[in-house]
This record gives structure tokens, C-alpha cells and sequence, in this order.
């Protein structure tokens, strides 16, 4: 299978570009409407270029098209590459900025028997994966906590963080990782509520078998657990909880506690790689392997919490 590009910025070029480098994977063509940017694109080799959507050929092979766009676009370039016979189609999240948009693209996507999936590279972490592994273990858990211990001020991510410029809450970008997690280990929770604050960023948010809770700076490191054992001050940490036992995760460790243990060692340990968790994710889809991720329909959950947040 090859791969064609849309939308070739700086998540592009830092995070997609070195993998299907590194995995020599074919490039029928790149898209974007810089053409600085499709200069800097070269090293891939496309087979062709392109300025808009509109001037991409046909489809007559299989061919994965990778997309990393302003949140606004997906729902305008989508139905343009279905038109033009594009079947299988990766893009960033989020899946939409609204149920109406998602519920009219999702109906495109449906009728057009075409496979679109949304980006969640957190599932391929490591020690997630093995996190969720051993909840199965476990059996079914009574609370999963997800804490994201980072700022949210526009100072510190731009756009992303002001509703004005995004035309979203923090649950459409910066916290849909810890949204989609939640809902990843809770197995396809039915139900959420939703509550907020008016201090910086303190959005609890309990789902059906699971719950969120995303935090600003101001939020202990590791709840006092791990001192020095991982890196100051981890952004995020998953806490799951099942009868005598709680497991903790972080992008880089894996650790399971036992009530009397205050001072636990991690079991996994790795390196923070995104490269390594990217190269996963498109090799699985490359292959048509059966894939941790979720097709486009399934995220409909994420944009009704999401959407929901606003309205507080």
C-alpha cells in the first residue's frame, strides 16, 4: 500500500514523515497549499504535487491518505478525496468541532462504504497498552482516573486554547488524548456527566465505568506517589482502580500499587518515543491489520462531551 499526504505542517513533518521514511513506504502525492512547504516535502519523493484537493487525480490503487489540517477543513476536504475515490483516509483529531458536522460527514463516510479513521496515538503507548492488558486481568474496574497535569493558558498553546480562534473547548484539542483514553479502557462507555469551574482549568468529567479529570499546573506530581522514581513532574498519569489494587501509567512507566505500597517501583520503563508509537499505528493500518483504533462513527462519544462543555 502507499501513502498520499494532505496537509504538510509542522505535525506532518515532525511526526508522519519521519516514520513513513523510516518504513519506506511509498508516496503517491503531497498537498498543500504553501508551496514552501511541499518544497520541504521533497526528501519524501512524491510521485506528484498538488496546491488543492481539487487537483488530485483519481483513485485506482489502494492508498492511505494521511491528513493533518486546521479542525475546520477535515469536514470540507473529506468529501472532496470520497469524490475522488479515496477509500481509506487517517485523519488528526478532533473527528469534528460539532454533532451536527460530525453526524452530515459521518453519513458521507458511511454511504461511501469508505474507512476513515481518527489519530489516537496514545493507545499505542507502551505502557497504555500494557496498562490495559492487565486491567483485562483484573477484571472490570471500579474508576479510572486521567490526569493532565499542564497548563492550558493561550501563552502557552496558542490558538488551541482560546475557544475564539479554535471553535472549541480544551476537550476538542488538548484534552481529547485524555477523553479518547478514558474511553479506550472503559470499553465504549454509554453515558458522561459533565461538570465545570470557573478556576483555570478543573473540568471533572465521570463516564458510565470510567472517569476524567483534567487539571491545570497547579496539580501534585503524581499524586505524591512516584517522588523521584520518573521524570519530574509527568503531564499525564492514568490511575485505575480494581479491588486492592490501583495501576498507574504514564507515557513512559507503568506501576501497580498495592494499598500499603507508598513508594512502588515501575514495572515497564521506557524512553518517551512518538516516533516509535507512530510507526506502529501506520504499519497496522498499512497491513489492514486489525487496529487499536477507532473508526470515525465511534468518536460521535467524544464530540457529544466535548460539545457538552461548552454549554457550562
Amino acid at each position: 500500500m502507499h501513502v498520499a499526504l494532505v496537509g504538510y505542517g509542522a505535525q506532518m513533518a515532525n511526526e508522519y514523515a519521519p516514520s513513513i521514511s523510516r518504513m519506506r513506504i511509498p508516496v503517491d502525492f503531497i498537498c498543500d497549499v504553501n508551496p514552501n512547504r511541499l518544497a520541504a516535502a521533497s526528501p519524501l519523493r512524491p510521485t506528484s504535487i498538488a496546491r488543492h484537493v481539487d487537483d488530485l487525480p483519481m483513485c485506482d490503487h489502494d492508498v492511505l491518505v494521511v491528513m493533518t489540517l486546521p479542525h475546520d477543513q477535515y469536514s470540507l476536504v473529506i468529501p472532496k478525496l470520497i469524490a475522488k475515490g479515496y477509500r481509506l483516509l487517517l485523519m488528526e483529531k478532533p473527528a469534528a468541532l460539532n454533532l451536527v458536522t460530525f453526524d452530515r460527514l459521518s453519513r458521507t463516510v458511511t454511504n461511501s462504504c469508505t474507512t476513515l479513521f481518527v489519530s489516537s496515538k496514545r493507545r499505542f503507548y507502551e505502557s497504555y497498552r500494557a496498562l490495559k492488558a492487565a486491567a483485562v486481568m483484573l477484571g472490570p474496574a471500579r474508576q479510572i482516573g486521567i490526569n493532565v497535569s499542564r497548563s492550558f493558558r493561550r501563552s502557552d498553546f496558542g490558538w488551541r486554547a482560546d475557544a475564539a480562534l479554535s471553535g472549541s473547548s480544551v476537550l476538542y484539542d488538548l484534552g481529547y488524548h485524555a477523553l479518547d483514553l478514558a474511553y479506550w479502557l472503559a470499553g465504549d462507555p454509554s453515558g458522561f456527566r459533565l461538570s465545570a469551574s470557573d478556576r483555570p482549568i478543573d473540568i471533572p468529567v465521570s463516564l458510565e465505568r470510567a472517569a476524567i479529570r483534567i487539571t491545570g499546573n497547579n496539580w501534585p506530581c503524581a499524586v505524591d506517589l512516584f517522588s523521584d522514581r520518573v521524570a519530574p513532574s509527568p503531564f499525564e498519569q492514568v490511575v485505575l482502580r480494581s479491588g486492592a489494587q490501583t495501576l498507574v501509567a504514564t507515557p513512559t512507566a507503568l506501576f501497580t500499587i498495592n494499598h500499603c505500597d507508598k513508594h512502588p517501583d515501575p514495572e515497564l520503563v521506557r524512553p518517551f518515543n512518538l516516533g516509535r508509537e507512530i510507526d506502529y499505528m501506520l504499519s497496522e493500518i498499512v497491513r489492514r491489520a486489525p487496529t487499536e483504533l477507532d473508526e470515525f462513527g465511534r468518536h460521535r462519544f467524544h464530540i457529544a462531551v466535548a460539545e457538552t462543555s461548552l454549554l457550562l
